[in-house]
């Protein structure tokens, strides 16, 4: 899975295209400091054989007036009473999160795994060997790895029973799309 950057970035829209075409699972749509209208159109660029792999992280209105896959949660946040069998997926960041949540998801993604690559400072906030344990015991529903994801640890993910990870800083600190696209191809098959 990828999450967009923040903000805009160089060859956004050609960047995810392509993605998709290299067999890009879901496309996870975080821009948490831009207005519905500007993710509305965001959104409208992108082709819509690909509206039901996108899964929006704010502006959760956009899921049921544009028919796009689905939702995700922010850990502390709430899911929408209706998801109209949308998928539905969160984010959380320490282990009792994970065990008070009783909500069904389709995954969820831990972090930060590693040290962030798109948030300065944003350390990893977990013991990999304590980590493995609990990934390994919990079967309720997929947790994938997020935070500083790179070619150097994508081995380790895999061997510590995660369902896959999620790609932020690494994709989209490259300037171009064929870098990225490159890198995608790496990670993907690793």
């Amino acid at each position: 899975m990828v999450i967009t950057a923040e903000r805009s970035v160089h060859e956004e829209i050609k960047t995810i295209h392509q993605l998709f075409e290299a067999g890009l699972n879901k496309l996870h749509i975080r821009k948490p400091h831009e207005p519905i209208s500007a993710v509305r159109q965001l959104i409208r660029q992108i082709d819509q054989n690909y509206w039901d792999r996108l899964v929006i992280h704010e502006h959760h209105a956009l899921v049921q007036e544009m028919d796009l896959g689905g939702f995700h949660i922010k850990g502390n946040g709430t899911a929408p009473k209706n998801h109209m069998g949308k998928h539905v997926s969160r984010s959380f960041h320490a282990f009792e999160e994970i065990e008070r949540c009783n909500e069904t998801l389709q995954y969820g993604f831990i972090s930060p795994i590693f040290n962030s690559i798109s948030k300065v400072g944003y350390h990893a906030g977990f013991d990999l060997d304590e980590l493995t344990l609990f990934v390994g015991s919990f079967k309720r529903f997929p947790l994938y790895a997020l935070g500083g994801i790179a070619g150097n640890n994508l081995t380790i993910i895999r061997k510590m029973g995660f369902q896959g990870a999620a790609l932020l800083g690494a994709i989209w600190r490259e300037q171009q799309t064929k870098t990225r696209l490159d890198l995608f191809h790496q990670l993907t098959y690793a």
